[in-house]
């Protein structure tokens, strides 16, 4: 009797596994449906070129995974090249919710270069891209310095997904330059936690990397102090104007010195005005006195005659 029963929960725990891996398979290859269909119909040549920059950034190990989606196409499993992209598609919507709709919400063509970008650049890729937040389009349009450069037409009703792509495009674009442009503002937030306004630095590379950087080269500093210079709201020429005003001040000693003689010369023009009348009647008291005296000498010279 009892080995019925065991043989009936053991079926049951089987169905159950089986159904559990079924759901769990589905909920993988759903999301990759469409990718998958596209990558299917893409030539050798383009597969190719995906491919090729894969392998240039990743170890031998990785390049022989077999994907553990049992239900994609057989088409995929037979070419290599296709299969290696499709284990790294499989591999970023695996990393987390973020990636995952990162990835899935966009054509393509931009799937193609997300994989290639990642791939490239690592974990950081998908940080740097989280950070970006429409939050801080408030705070950049109220940034002067930057409002200056950067057109409205950038940044006005921008969406997550508008946003998400730029991002895609101007590392498409820029390569390693822009990459390193990035890196180098998250590494300054960073290390500068408490400062706030830094999200607006990444903003604006990422909707305009050609106007940042014509103000980078024309600020003539480097990417650190042009970052603080950003962050302060003021152009550069307004830093160094307040800079040198402080150092022409503090640093010239003849400047100084006159300053205070002439602050000295006013406030002792003051007093001497409020004192007037003490000074009058001190300097006139002086000459009185030897008045009296010349005075009662003639009245003696006068009392001696007699």
């Amino acid at each position: 009797m009892w080995r019925r029963k065991l043989k009936k929960i053991s079926s049951v725990l089987v169905v159950l596994m089986f159904g559990i891996q079924l759901i769990l398979n589905a909920k993988i290859s759903s999301g990759l449906d469409d990718f998958a269909k596209n990558l299917i119909k893409v030539s050798k040549k383009d597969a190719d070129d995906v491919g090729k920059s894969l392998t240039k950034n990743i170890g031998k190990s990785e390049k022989t995974i077999q994907s553990k989606i049992d239900d994609i196409p057989i088409t995929i499993k037979q070419d290599e090249t296709k299969l290696l992209i499709f284990n790294k598609a499989d591999e970023i919507i695996n990393k987390g919710n973020f990636e995952k709709a990162f990835f899935l919400n966009k054509s393509f063509d931009e799937q193609k270069l997300i994989i290639q970008q990642s791939s490239k650049y690592g974990d950081e890729y998908f940080v740097i891209a989280k950070k970006l937040d429409l939050k801080e389009i408030d705070l950049l349009s109220k940034n002067n310095f930057i409002v200056q450069k950067l057109p409205i037409s950038k940044y006005a009703n921008l969406t997550s997904e508008q946003l998400e792509n730029k991002y895609i495009e101007t590392l498409k674009y820029t390569g390693e330059a822009g990459w390193k442009t990035l890196k180098g503002i998250s590494k300054f937030a960073k290390d500068n936690p408490k400062l706030t306004g830094i999200g607006v630095v990444a903003l604006w590379y990422t909707l305009d990397p050609e106007s940042f950087d014509e103000a980078l080269k024309a600020s003539g500093q480097n990417l650190t102090d042009f970052i603080f210079t950003t962050v302060s709201g003021i152009g550069t020429g307004m830093v160094e104007g307040v800079k040198n005003n402080i150092e022409e001040s503090l640093v010239s000693g003849d400047k100084f010195i006159n300053l205070i003689v002439g602050i000295g010369t006013i406030v002792l023009f003051f007093i001497l005005l409020r004192k007037r009348k003490i000074i009058y009647h001190f300097l006139t008291k002086a000459d009185e006195i030897p008045t009296q005296k010349t005075s009662n000498q003639k009245k003696r010279y006068k009392k001696d005659e007699f």
